[in-house]
């Protein structure tokens, strides 16, 4: 029949059960009757059996409620068979979490499932079974609430062209959760150029598992390297000599340098070209290395290659220099220490080293001191008269406030050097003179910084009222014994738990009895 013709047609559809008596009789001439799900309301409307209860039968076919009645329905006179959920089906509708006890064929019933899907915003696919878990539909309708669901996919679907097109439309879905996707064990996937163009585009990295013929393609690698730069490695020799392609990937990453073809390493533009833009930095791996011997005495190349090396690694790096470039002012202005020292000066130590067994002993003392190794640099570096200077203070706790350790007692009684001090690092308190461990803006200061300082702050200024409700606010201190029968800070301390708990008339409930028994 045309949809014309069953629309015209006055169709009754008789509704029997398993044992042949009439549940009841629709008429499905209605225009509004188009889907499965339409014919379960009516008859629900009818024989008042809830939609979600029914499953309809037509011959051995299972009616689906997406099904359109025009495609299942072959004839005027037609007889469905309906039948009642079990208890677990009842169950689930009310508790989507019961789906995990109920049986097996429970939960591959794909319309059990789905109409589970918005209101365990798609957790109910952890519990469905495997038949379910393959099913393309439901497991898009779980992603939709959540990306990471799809480790939950079973079946065909990590192979699914259609399925992984749609994951790909999914915006944040790559490349976070396309680990959980083996679509790379399809060779027909990773040889199908529509598809890895939109994956490329997405996940970049993906470029390693593309068909040996493919990743010579100079579109699939220009959009590979887009994404994740580091995909040029696994490019093929052609495009690795390809100006375009290997310029591209070498301004997005100047360590493909390494990948490109001999011809152009030796290019001086095309290497300058590569550096010229600076996108990242702090690397540890070496630039240098890879380029031919005339490059790495050019003081332009080696400049540029050198900003991009981590500080820590820069002494590692000047090994590729060649050895007349090396000493350079130039080149030892780049190193933030020098080869040699302290910003290229020659190392001056405090006291001269007689030996070396002396000198590896003071630097194991230093090492003790548990500094970062700037500071480390800076304190090994100076001389005694230079470390009596503030300035030279100044500038050591700016490094590492912890450095207050190191300094001589004038500077632990600095009131502002302390101040800076404890502003970066609250636990430097516990270096700083007993007079100013008594400073109450010094003692408040390091107590908003870290909830370590309250250890080092004296017994006198932990039973004032402002240090003692400050810490409880902060770091949630108990307060002192001895100031339990102060009104005030207990109260100050009740308002500031009662707005913790996000309740301000729970004050108003607390009777002098709880508020002593209050772990504050």
């Amino acid at each position: 029949l045309t949809q014309s013709e069953i629309r015209a047609a006055p169709m009754e559809l008789k509704v029997t059960g398993l044992a042949g008596d009439v549940i009841c009789v629709v008429n499905i001439s209605d225009r509004s009757l188009e889907r499965v799900s339409d014919l379960k309301e009516e008859i629900c409307r009818v024989s008042k059996i809830s939609p979600k209860l029914q499953k309809l039968l037509l011959g051995d076919a299972i009616l689906q409620n997406c099904d359109r009645l025009q495609e299942v329905l072959k004839s005027s006179e037609a007889e469905i068979q309906l039948i009642r959920f079990d208890k677990w089906s009842e169950e689930v509708t009310r508790d989507w979490k019961r789906l995990r006890k109920a049986s097996q064929a429970v939960r591959n019933d794909r319309d059990l499932v789905m109409a589970c899907m918005d209101a365990s915003e798609g957790e109910a696919i952890k519990f469905a079974g495997e038949d379910v878990r393959a099913d393309r539909e439901i497991m898009l309708a779980a992603m939709k609430f959540d990306r990471s669901l799809c480790r939950y996919a079973r079946g065909d679907l990590h192979t699914d062209r259609t399925f992984l097109l749609a994951a790909l439309d999914n915006t944040g879905f790559f490349p976070r959760f396309s680990g959980w996707l083996r679509w790379q064990a399809s060779p027909e996937l990773c040889a199908d150029y529509d598809f890895l163009l939109k994956m490329l585009a997405k996940d970049g990295a993906s470029f390693r598992v593309v068909q040996e013929d493919l990743r010579s393609n100079p579109t699939l690698a220009t959009v590979a390297i887009q994404n994740s730069p580091a995909a040029f490695r696994f490019a093929g020799d052609a495009l690795r000599g390809n100006p375009t392609v290997a310029g591209l990937a070498a301004k997005l990453d100047p360590l493909n340098l390494e990948f490109v073809a001999e011809n152009l390493k030796a290019d001086r533009a095309f290497v300058l070209e590569a550096l010229e833009v600076r996108t990242l930095g702090g690397y540890s791996n070496s630039i240098l290395k890879h380029l031919p011997l005339p490059l790495r005495s050019d003081l332009e190349v080696v400049s540029k290659a050198l900003a991009y090396i981590s500080p820590y690694f820069l002494s590692k790096e000047l090994e590729y220099v060649s050895s007349e470039l090396r000493n350079h002012p130039e080149i030892r202005k780049l190193h933030p220490y020098g080869p040699y020292g302290h910003r290229g000066a020659e190392p001056v130590r405090c006291r001269p080293a007689t030996s070396k067994r002396t000198a590896k002993k003071e630097e194991d003392d230093m090492s003790q001191l548990h500094l970062s190794q700037e500071a480390r640099n800076y304190l090994m570096h100076a001389d005694y008269a230079t470390q009596q200077l503030p300035s030279f203070w100044s500038e050591l706790v700016k490094i590492d406030p912890m450095a207050l350790r190191c300094l001589s007692e004038d500077a632990r009684q600095n009131r502002q050097l302390v101040m800076t001090a404890v502003k970066k690092c609250g636990l430097a308190l516990q270096y700083a003179s007993a007079e100013l461990k008594e400073d109450r803006e010094v003692v408040k200061v390091a107590l908003k910084e870290s909830s370590w300082a309250y250890d080092y702050i004296p017994e006198s200024l932990r039973l004032d009222r402002e240090i003692a409700v400050l810490a409880f606010r902060l770091h949630r201190m108990k307060l002192p014994k001895q100031l339990l029968n102060d009104k005030d800070a207990v109260v100050a301390a009740a308002e500031i738990a009662a707005r913790r708990a996000e309740n301000p008339g729970e004050l108003s409930k607390l009777s002098k009895k709880k508020l002593n028994r209050m772990s504050i």
